[in-house]
């Protein structure tokens, strides 16, 4: 890549996946707080579907609890 290139992610959007925004962030511990919304994005047996959408509970060392909306609380580790 050139001084001016970027990377990007590209990722086909697949039945039962949730549609992403043209954005994404991925955010540091420092920026986990009460309220913010996040996107699940990892992949546990029986866990909730991968871009799930919640909003942080609370901060737990390196943890977050987070209310997935429909599949429930979990605790994420970050």
């Amino acid at each position: 890549m050139g001084a001016h290139d970027t990377a990007m992610d590209v990722q086909m959007i697949m039945p039962g996946m949730h549609e992403r925004s043209a954005v994404e962030t991925v955010l540091g511990g420092w920026q986990l707080h009460p309220g913010v919304e996040v996107t699940y994005r990892g992949h546990i047996k029986g866990g909730p579907k991968f871009g799930a959408t919640g909003v942080v509970q609370e901060v737990r060392g390196r943890r977050v609890v987070v209310d997935l909306y429909g599949w429930g609380t979990w605790h994420i580790p970050f």
